[in-house]
């Protein structure tokens, strides 16, 4: 018999890493907290924990709000090729300390208050988030899902809070003398604060007069970068708080949030309020907001893949016997009673021929939206693309023309043979592209900053 794996996720709060499972009692329980610095010491870290854990499964981890960065960007594509290829460059480029945020972020394709499409993405920012990650790794250990608090307060908002993805709300967070505020614009995290309040000695108002004065700097903020007003605002507690005291300091009305699952977990003396609400959540982590790492998603995709293809292979198999056993027996039978008149072969022959050509000309048609995004994939980093028209008809064809930022001559020849290299084998054609196919042209030079633009364009056929 196998042993059954216990589930469980880790939290990184206050410089620590806490590992919580959930126990036979339906609660969440803390197994053990260890500091954050102990896991980055390179590849010997201080701590070894592969073994004290090896019978739990992590599937979810669970960082700080500031680890996160979020952005907007205007894109006219519903293609998950060309989005994922351009916010993998553009986030990049954005971003340079961030080495591995091209594997952790994940976008919404959403509409501006002009109607406008836009990308809202969201990814890790955090350079020690990438190094936490490839300490679970090296421990065995391998979350599925990268979230923080703000992000999973926003998928309950939206099941909770009425026309949540039309308007600015705000939460207030508050337990004990720990202190979050959350804000939100059209269903979409903006940004969030964490603030220090005295302990609660029966009196609200000390802790109120703390958040009335956060509460006002990040409204004004709000409304800085929304362009509009906070419409509603809610307040969560682990106490039971009448909440007109803080609607009249705020000069607004402060709602208490309906009731959810919420769970409490235990650490020593102290009682908090656990992230996750329902176990049930991290049985799926990948309908969980936050990002994943796109390796593990693609080996979960993969061996689904594998899983599909065994079934789909035995169900055809079976179905294949009994369609053979059933023309053997009709074989059988025709051969004993042959028709005096029967078909001409040659007409039957010319009759499959013609929609076996068919079939092959509707097989062979190339999807436009494909072809972009082979070449999207195949671009360098330092271009900035101006145009990609691909067609099919006459005859299949991409072109594209853009802006290669080179630093030196030789800079620029490494990339346009690389751009040459993958265009090859993303887009295999009758003809394989070469540097003579390609237009160059000198756009822009300067020298102050040390690169040089060069125009490109080419156009790639019979494909």
């Amino acid at each position: 018999m196998f042993k059954k794996r216990k589930i469980g996720f880790i939290e990184v709060q206050n410089e620590n890493i806490s590992f919580v499972s959930l126990g036979r009692d339906g609660t969440w329980h803390y197994l053990e907290s260890i500091p954050l610095m102990d896991t980055f010491d390179g590849e010997n870290p201080a701590v070894n924990i592969s073994e004290k854990f090896k019978d739990h499964d992590f599937p979810l981890l669970i960082t700080p709000d500031f680890w996160f960065g979020n952005a907007r960007y205007p894109f006219r594509s519903h293609s998950s090729k060309i989005i994922r290829s351009f916010l993998s460059r553009k986030l990049a480029s954005e971003f340079p300390q961030a080495s591995r945020i091209r594997d952790f972020f994940s976008y919404e394709v959403v509409k501006n208050q002009k109607g406008e499409q836009e990308i809202a993405a969201n990814f890790l920012q955090e350079p020690r988030a990438f190094e936490l990650y490839q300490f679970l790794i090296r421990n065995n250990i391998r979350p599925l899902r990268i979230s923080s608090p703000a992000l999973l307060w926003n998928e309950r908002l939206k099941k909770r809070v009425d026309n949540f993805n039309q308007i600015g709300t705000g939460l207030i967070y508050l337990f004990d003398s720990r202190c979050s505020l959350y804000f939100y614009f059209r269903g979409n995290f903006l940004f969030s604060r964490v603030i220090a309040l005295p302990e609660f000695q029966g009196d609200d108002i000390p802790q109120f007069e703390i958040i009335t004065y956060e509460m006002n700097q990040s409204i004004y903020h709000f409304s800085q970068r929304t362009k509009t007003d906070l419409e509603r605002i809610f307040l969560y507690s682990g106490r039971e708080i009448e909440t007109h005291q803080l609607s009249e300091m705020l000069g607004r009305e402060v709602r208490t949030l309906p009731s959810g699952p919420e769970r409490r977990a235990s650490l020593i003396n102290q009682s908090v309020i656990i992230p996750v609400s329902d176990p049930d959540e991290i049985l799926e982590p990948l309908r969980l907001p936050g990002v994943s790492n796109r390796e593990a998603v693609n080996e979960i995709e993969w061996k689904k893949i594998q899983a599909i293809g065994i079934i789909i292979g035995l169900i055809l198999l079976t179905i294949l016997g009994l369609e053979f056993s059933f023309l053997t027996g009709v074989r059988d039978r025709e051969t004993l009673s042959i028709s005096a008149a029967p078909e001409d072969p040659t007409q039957s022959i010319n009759r499959y021929n013609e929609a076996l050509d068919v079939l092959l000309n509707k097989a062979g048609e190339k999807d436009p939206m494909d072809i972009v995004g082979r070449l999207a994939e195949s671009l360098p980093e330092n271009i900035l693309i101006e145009s990609i028209a691909a067609t099919t008809d006459p005859a299949p064809a991409v072109s594209l023309s853009g802006v290669i930022k080179a630093y030196g001559a030789d800079d620029f020849g490494n990339s346009l043979r690389s751009l040459i290299e993958k265009v090859n084998i993303h887009i295999p054609a009758q003809k394989a592209l070469n540097m003579n196919d390609v237009d160059i042209e000198i756009k822009g030079d300067y020298p102050e900053a040390g690169y040089q633009d060069y125009h490109i364009s080419f156009t790639l056929d019979n494909l």
